[in-house]
């Protein structure tokens, strides 16, 4: 509603037609974005609030190597996009490094990887074996 209100939003694109943009801001709702890997996926740098909800990949998030974070409230958003849009070569970085990220931590064998490790780490807190 605040970034409504100052005017810094518009109609909705596709992610295909967002991808032509430099930055793509990412901003939560009532959940964790599902969108940001498909966002990541692309072209652009990605410009995210600080939040609690967080997937398990996030930790592998880096400020100012593969993602642009702002804070929770994202009263630097303005600030950031600013200055962020003056280093266009810094943004290709960002957004490179930002799809090579999600390729790895979200492909298909490290996804497996860490159900894997879930459920391993679960079944310690089962008193006795399931039986398969």
């Amino acid at each position: 509603k605040e970034m409504e209100a100052a005017g810094m939003t518009g109609h909705w694109l596709p992610h295909a037609d967002q991808f032509n943009y430099q930055i793509i801001v990412v901003v939560d709702g009532n959940v964790v974005p599902d969108r940001l890997p498909t966002q990541m996926n692309g072209n652009s740098a990605i410009v995210k609030q600080l939040t609690e909800r967080i997937e398990h990949w996030y930790s592998s998030l880096r400020h100012g190597e593969n993602i642009i974070l702002v804070k929770s409230d994202i009263s630097d958003l303005e600030e950031t996009l600013e200055r962020e849009l003056k280093n266009a070569s810094r943004l290709a970085r960002i957004a490179k490094n930002g799809k090579l990220l999600v390729q790895k931590v979200l492909s298909q064998r490290a996804v497996d990887c860490y159900w894997a490790e879930l459920l391993e780490v679960y079944s310690s807190f089962l008193e006795k074996p399931v039986a398969p």
